[in-house]
């Protein structure tokens, strides 16, 4: 109820004339669980990223790389475009997958195809990527600074919390994302993982990792 409450008049009319089976599915599919859809690009960011600097620390092929001829700031930049664009290719086809795969397991029930609704396509194709950078970001950083592939991961997993919390606040009816919100809480993504990028580029210094290796 609070989730349909939430819900702006155009898209509850959707729900208009539908059993409560077909009620849930549409729910579940289209709104409820949205949000949980970005965990994936986030986690292929993560997974990456972790494994940016430490990792090659722990295959000892750290000490080639930072003695290539190039700056501080491509380097970094590098890593961080080596973690962005598998996540946004991941988020993409990930998504394609699961068109077919819940239209055709909900089919049955709802006589036509009924998934995607008009907020996945911004959350998907904007702040999937966003919430990637941002995440890539906070990971490279944290790589750099830490000691094991393992470390850099765990560590890294808390960036998963704010996307559950959103999730349970559509839950709840708190917040519904509709595609105004999602595009300004890309914005926003987009902003910080600018940020965490500059600060990490001003701040890497592979003289610092190579003290360390």
């Amino acid at each position: 109820q609070g989730l349909f409450q939430a819900m702006p008049p155009s898209l509850r009319a959707a729900f208009e004339g539908l059993s409560l089976g077909q009620t849930w599915i549409m729910l579940t599919a289209n709104y409820m669980f949205a949000p949980m859809f970005l965990i994936v690009p986030l986690m292929v960011a993560i997974i990456v990223a972790s494994d940016s600097f430490v990792g090659e620390k722990e295959r000892r092929t750290l000490e080639g790389l930072l003695y290539t001829p190039v700056s501080d700031v491509d380097l970094f930049l590098a890593k961080v475009l080596t973690a962005l664009l598998p996540a946004v290719v991941i988020d993409i086809a990930s998504f394609m997958v699961m068109i077919v795969a819940v239209n055709a397991a909900g089919y049955g029930q709802m006589g036509r195809l009924f998934f995607p609704a008009a907020p996945w396509w911004p959350m998907v194709l904007w702040l999937g990527p966003a919430v990637s950078l941002a995440g890539m970001g906070a990971t490279v950083l944290i790589s750099a600074k830490t000691s094991t592939f393992m470390q850099a991961q765990q560590l890294s997993g808390v960036l998963v919390l704010p996307i559950v919390l959103l999730m349970f606040g559509q839950m709840s009816g708190v917040l519904f994302l509709g595609v105004g919100v999602i595009l300004g809480l890309g914005l926003l993504m987009y902003l910080l993982g600018a940020l965490l990028v500059w600060i990490g580029a001003r701040t890497f210094s592979r003289g610092e990792l190579m003290a360390r290796i």
